[in-house]
């Protein structure tokens, strides 16, 4: 019998990669001595977990304090609002041009938002993380008019009611809003009983009204690299989260991420 158990385990161990194991020899009936293997799967050495966490240590930002990370994300915020004035600035506060002043309240109430926030220690260091949230908080900012309005109804009602989320959800979030992934608190109520990203899902509907409006080629081009740092975006931003209890237990209470039975 110890001999068979032996060529089981010989043969399980074969067909699986080498681990680390230990060996103990114990008495069997009748004095045989058999040898059984004890293998240790869910003990990562320490070299080990120095390779999975070298990517991280080795990134620029991972060596600046958290608390000034977020103080250069509050800059970065008020940059970034300030080349939207000088882009988006209306000539005249006429009805033509109520479009870029609903947006510029709405960033407008982001960057006040930013600046009287609570700090937090959880700001992502990752590079690629910070990357990806300016990119693609600037992305969306590059589409242009065209010389005529498409389809003016459906574009308006999807743009007005994509902005009154996006509106919804800062509100919601108050100062624990954040362009980078970080955690500075849980929201639950709300639209995020319906997605867990309800901003974004307010940033797709506008960015859909806007391409119903004004279908040119670059605009599907620009929002399609949009749209695709988003969702990089949401990935980034539930890494850091998913680290939190409470974050997981947000998680099996809204199970979609930003298109309910889709996404």
């Amino acid at each position: 019998t110890c001999s068979r158990s032996l060529d089981d385990v010989r043969r399980r161990t074969s067909r699986e990669p080498p681990e680390r194991g230990l060996q103990c020899t114990r008495r069997g009936a009748g004095g045989a001595s058999c040898t059984r293997i004890i293998l240790q799967r869910h003990l990562p050495s320490t070299r080990d977990l120095h390779v999975r966490y070298a990517s991280t240590m080795r990134d620029p930002l991972s060596h600046i304090p958290p608390r000034i990370l977020d103080r250069i994300e509050q800059s970065l915020a008020a940059l970034f609002f300030g080349w939207l004035c000088w882009r988006l600035w209306p000539a005249s506060f006429s009805l033509d041009e109520w479009l870029p002043v609903l947006l510029l309240m709405s960033e407008g109430l982001v960057l006040i938002f930013l600046l009287i926030r609570k700090s937090t220690d959880t700001v992502s260091p990752r590079s690629i993380d910070w990357f990806v949230a300016v990119a693609g908080t600037v992305c969306s900012m590059a589409v242009i008019k065209g010389e005529a309005v498409w389809l003016a109804g459906p574009g308006g009602v999807l743009l007005l009611s994509g902005m009154f989320m996006q509106f919804a959800a800062k509100v919601s979030l108050n100062v624990s809003f954040g362009i980078v992934p970080a955690n500075r608190g849980v929201m639950r109520t709300g639209a995020y009983r319906l997605v867990r990203h309800p901003m974004y899902m307010g940033y797709i509907l506008s960015n859909i009204g806007y391409l119903l409006l004004f279908p040119l080629s670059w605009n599907f081009a620009t929002y399609a690299v949009a749209w695709t740092l988003l969702i990089l975006r949401i990935r980034f931003e539930e890494r850091v989260l998913r680290q939190s209890e409470d974050y997981q237990a947000f998680m099996k209470q809204t199970r979609w991420r930003l298109l309910p039975f889709v996404y």
